[in-house]
């Protein structure tokens, strides 16, 4: 990953790639430098992974200047002419005089910027105000948008078509009815179940498995992130922005999409199977050729103290979606709880399916704090009225 310095075309000054746009600007002379932009005949290729290692490994590899975070471990591209750096994931003052060249897969797409730090802070202020159980001195606090820091994120994506023969069985619910004596109905409900087998098809494309260890993979679940806007690679798009190494290889991102594909064809199966309940006994799946290309995907990081502990924020750099940690106040919490708990306690008692369902539904929405939260509660409301 290439981050060496350009200069411009009118005066010669240091120029960086402007999010939007598919230019690169001048700070000095406001000049618009015009990105040569080449895009494959095919479209967006893929390559074939047990050829692309044994076959290519060498010619479609690049020398880069990288260095690594003492603090974080992350390790990112460095440019030229730098005599300071900080990590862009911790902050961290960087050692220039630990930089190593480092020889690298070479991208095959990048996913350009298009979104501005200035949109990346309105983003994040919109995140926070829609909060649920958000501590409202958090919503007070204004963060600056030169905290933000733009990174491309190396990202193995995999294609595969599966074959999966199962066994299983499968479960309807239903219901039996009695009449006593006096007229009363009573019913009883309970499950069916049949053998079932089959054969299920998927075409898997795009299961994406980044390189990055400094960002926790759920923070980049976004809904989507508009691939059909990926660039044949150029270091032009990459000026003015960090580059991270990827941590992850090509076998152990494979490792990862092939964790996603197992777990995929379950629910695939469980479909399959139908019904109320299911049951798979047995599957054996058949994997086609792999396919596979490595991408940069832009992303705006930040982070803000509050109340002495540090919430890492990630912001998709094309389409403005926003992931990341939060506080809760309690507080807030326990009050809504309370207040529509209670009732429910009081009324159908503790036993009763309704409290117990809302009870759960509720607080699962904060996993982390579950077992927490239901020791709290179990000590502070009494066991009988």
């Amino acid at each position: 990953m290439d981050n060496k310095q350009k200069g411009c075309q009118n005066c010669g000054g240091v120029v960086k790639f402007s999010p939007k746009t598919s230019s690169l600007s001048c700070d000095y002379c406001g000049h618009k430098n015009l990105i040569e932009q080449i895009r494959h005949p095919k479209g967006v290729e893929v390559f074939e992974l047990e050829s692309y290692q044994t076959e290519a490994f060498d010619e479609q590899q690049i020398d880069a200047v990288t260095i690594r975070c003492n603090v974080c471990s992350a390790e990112t591209t460095l440019g030229e002419k730098l005599t300071s750096k900080s990590c862009p994931f911790c902050g961290n003052p960087l050692v220039l005089k630990q930089s190593r060249v480092k020889r690298l897969h070479k991208p095959h797409y990048v996913l350009p910027f298009a979104i501005t730090d200035d949109e990346a802070l309105i983003s994040f202020q919109k995140w926070i105000q829609g909060l649920w159980f958000a501590p409202s001195l958090l919503k007070k606090r204004k963060l600056k948008k030169d905290k933000f820091r733009g990174v491309y994120l190396p990202c193995w994506a995999y294609d595969c078509d599966t074959v999966s023969d199962y066994k299983g069985e499968r479960g309807d619910n239903k219901t039996h009815w009695t009449t006593d004596s006096d007229g009363n109905r009573t019913s009883e409900t309970y499950t069916s179940w049949t053998k079932k087998q089959g054969t299920v098809k998927h075409d898997f494309k795009n299961i994406l498995a980044f390189g990055t260890q400094s960002i926790p993979q759920e923070d980049l679940n976004f809904t989507g992130w508009g691939l059909l806007d990926l660039q044949p690679y150029n270091p032009d798009f990459l000026l003015g922005f960090e580059t991270e190494v990827y941590e992850w290889t090509l076998r152990q991102g494979y490792g990862g999409a092939k964790v996603y594909m197992v777990e995929a064809i379950e629910g695939y199966i469980k479909r399959d199977i139908g019904g109320d309940h299911q049951t798979i006994s047995w599957v054996s799946t058949e994997y086609g050729t792999v396919y596979f290309k490595l991408m940069l995907l832009p992303v705006w990081i930040s982070a803000y103290r509050f109340k002495g502990k540090i919430y890492q924020i990630i912001i998709n750099g094309k389409t403005g979606e926003v992931n990341g940690d939060r506080p809760f106040s309690w507080i807030k919490i326990a009050s809504v709880i309370l207040a529509v708990a209670l009732p429910l306690y009081c009324f159908f008692g503790p036993e009763s399916q309704e409290f117990q369902a809302f009870f759960a539904d509720l607080v699962k929405t904060i996993p982390s704090y579950y077992d927490r939260f239901l020791n709290y509660v179990s000590e502070t409301l009494p066991s009988k009225f």
